[in-house]
């Protein structure tokens, strides 16, 4: 399932438009199902790591006490609107887990900490999030790709995590400078100092009044000049 759907091309065929509308029912489906799914879910407390001596941890609170539903192991809850879904079967308090028996609960770092994240996963916020996956992969693809970095195993020389994660950081920084040219050649927009063509090859090096090599750029003086090394 798509969590994503682009919008409909105008001249969209018949296969596509029933591709999208099902795909479109799916992800609505989803939607509500994680907003149900939502609905009986702890709760950050709002004090979660304040005071904490790890602030990984992290401390939630039923969602009875939460006001999100009725629970009869809570009775501060039973005074929740009737609109509010009640819990079905509870636990007795005598072999409820601590959620249920106590004000609030805390949660190592450790437990679950792929679910534990900071937008509610399958939530709006998460989707949009996550999209940027799709760009992030992309990049990826740019260093692997032969005709661009061709970053691969033993693209380098050298041994160790640090020195080998310099060098791909050099490739990282090889790959931005190359993206951040072709787009400004593309839009005939050089106004960033990056993006400053490079003069001509001519075959000689160029040089100032003095006989000295100028190695900043623009290159001053007359082109071709006068006098070249041999």
């Amino acid at each position: 399932m798509r969590v994503k759907i682009a919008p409909l091309r105008k001249q969209a065929s018949i296969e596509e438009r029933q591709a999208h509308e099902k795909a479109t029912k799916e992800l609505a489906d989803f939607k509500a199902a994680n907003a149900e799914r939502a609905i009986y879910a702890c709760e950050t407390h709002a004090n979660a790591n304040e005071g904490a001596r790890d602030p990984e941890k992290t401390r939630l609170i039923c969602p009875a006490q939460a006001g999100k539903v009725r629970c009869t192991s809570c009775p501060m809850s039973m005074r929740l609107p009737d609109d509010r879904p009640m819990v079905v079967d509870p636990p007795e308090l005598a072999t409820a887990p601590k959620a249920c028996r106590q004000k609030t609960v805390t949660i190592p770092g450790w437990v679950t900490s792929k679910l534990r994240q900071r937008h509610t996963w399958g939530s709006d916020a998460w989707i949009e999030s996550y999209a940027r996956r799709t760009h992030i992969e992309g990049f990826f693809g740019n260093l692997r790709d032969p005709s661009n970095q061709n970053i691969s195993r033993g693209f380098c020389r050298v041994v160790g995590l640090v020195k080998t994660s310099l060098m791909v950081t050099f490739e990282v920084m090889a790959a931005n400078l190359r993206i951040l040219r072709q787009w400004a050649k593309r839009v005939q927009n050089f106004s960033d100092p990056l993006c400053v063509e490079y003069p001509e090859d001519q075959g000689f090096e160029e040089l100032d009044s003095s006989a000295e090599m100028q190695l900043t750029l623009p290159l001053l003086g007359e082109h071709p000049p006068n006098v070249t090394l041999v």
